[in-house]
């Protein structure tokens, strides 16, 4: 194309904008859950983003469209909603109950000779090839336990006085 003088004339439509919201709480659908990260998506493009306030509520302001939105927390698994619809000044509300990445660490310690429960031994949690201790339970009258931990690997050691303990 070789440039020439003119005049040229342009008709631009103007970008329209949604929003969407909601509240983010944990699996009882309750108990509100801040700093959560809100990710509005278009594929591989993030759009816009912003975290849950004191009350689990978010609002984020995007062009019109279709997007995938995901609500991520370090201790929580990460809920996403795709073809999420915004419509020009509208509120799309999408809100989000997030499952705890917790698991559970459970068993007996028991007498090595004899196979009855240790009452009063001390379960300890060590992340795996650390030396301090994360978390510990001590054992029922029939020798259970039970520690609620987040996702990971770790060491677990039973120590009672007059046992050897184990790992």
């Amino acid at each position: 194309y070789k440039a020439q003088s003119g005049f040229f004339s342009f008709s631009l439509d103007m970008v329209q904008y949604g929003t969407i919201s909601g509240k983010v709480t944990k699996q009882d659908g309750v108990t509100s859950i801040q700093g959560c990260i809100v990710k509005a998506m278009q594929g591989v493009s993030l759009i816009n983003q912003t975290a849950t306030d004191t009350n689990g509520n978010y609002s984020l302001y995007i062009p019109t469209g279709s997007y995938d939105l995901t609500i991520s927390s370090n201790v929580y698994l990460t809920y996403t909603a795709s073809n999420v619809q915004v419509y020009s000044s509208s509120t799309t509300i999408i809100n989000a109950s997030l499952s705890a990445t917790f698991g559970t660490i459970y068993g007996v310690v028991r007498d090595n000779v004899t196979s009855n429960p240790i009452t009063g031994a001390k379960v300890e949690i060590f992340k795996t090839g650390e030396i301090a201790s994360l978390s510990f339970a001590m054992t029922d009258t029939n020798g259970n336990y039970s520690i609620n931990l987040s996702s990971g690997s770790y060491d677990v050691k039973a120590i009672k006085t007059g046992y050897v303990s184990q790992t």
